[in-house]
């Protein structure tokens, strides 16, 4: 690992796939684009996916509650974003810009994105509106994006859910005893000399939300560390693809 660990990007590098990941209290919604897009009935029925999941186990209601939840909107037609304060009109430049490169022959439609379009804010902390800069990708400097932070983790600490930041999970096993145990270290370099190694955080249940890279990770060096006492599929940590909203492919041209 190089660089700083408390920097707000994690790149990581792979022999045929490379990824910028979210290091925050919100993970990749802080800077990814915001895309919103249910997949299709189509989408779901293809083999690859579990059986349990390409059955219908009512996935379109989940789809559903979870894009309200977490604010996805959709410009209809191209609509532009209207500020009811100032009343300024814009549209997102990513459109402009789709527009210059497909020119005539640009085949493409509005999906709904998680960044306010409206005053109506989020769930439960208050936005600004967007203001059309088209800097989503890279986390929005101008309070409008609808990232985890701003609704559901923000709705949880306000249930009184205990949230905290500067800590680093390396690590879990069962124990004996029934107990999870989870092997922690500061993120801040200063505060992990202080520590001198890692301490241990016990409890009775254990949910892994670190993402696509962050659970398998703790996944596979959780199974490496137990010598046995946890197994895993030994399909874990393959069949990973690009993100569906940026994806880019160089080829060589020599």
């Amino acid at each position: 690992t190089y660089g700083n660990r408390g920097g707000l990007f994690d790149v990581r590098l792979g022999a045929g796939c490379s990824a910028l990941v979210a290091n925050g209290l919100g993970g990749g919604s802080l800077i990814n684009a915001g895309v919103m897009l249910k997949p299709t009935v189509e989408v779901m029925k293809n083999e690859a996916w579990p059986r349990r999941l390409s059955q219908d186990v009512g996935l379109a209601a989940l789809f559903e509650e979870a894009s309200v939840k977490l604010g996805a909107t959709l410009i209809q037609d191209g609509q532009p974003v209207t500020n009811s304060v100032s009343r300024a009109r814009c549209e997102p430049r990513k459109f402009h810009a789709l527009g210059k490169l497909g020119g005539e022959d640009l085949c493409a439609e509005a999906v709904p994105i998680t960044v306010a379009l409206d005053d109506s804010g989020t769930q439960d902390v208050a936005t600004d509106v967007c203001n059309g800069c088209g800097d989503c990708f890279t986390g929005c400097n101008h309070n409008a994006k609808k990232s985890l932070d701003t609704n559901l983790l923000a709705a949880a600490q306000q249930r009184g859910v205990d949230i905290f930041c500067g800590a680093t999970v390396t690590s879990f096993e069962r124990r004996a005893s029934g107990l999870w145990m989870l092997s922690i270290t500061h993120t801040d370099k200063v505060m992990r000399k202080h520590l001198h190694g890692y301490f241990p955080l016990f409890c009775h249940k254990l949910v892994l939300a670190a993402g696509t890279l962050g659970s398998t990770e703790l996944l596979l060096r959780s199974q490496r560390h137990s010598k046995g006492a946890l197994m895993f599929s030994s399909r874990l940590g393959h069949r990973f693809s690009g993100n569906g909203d940026m994806l880019a492919m160089l080829t060589d041209r020599s």
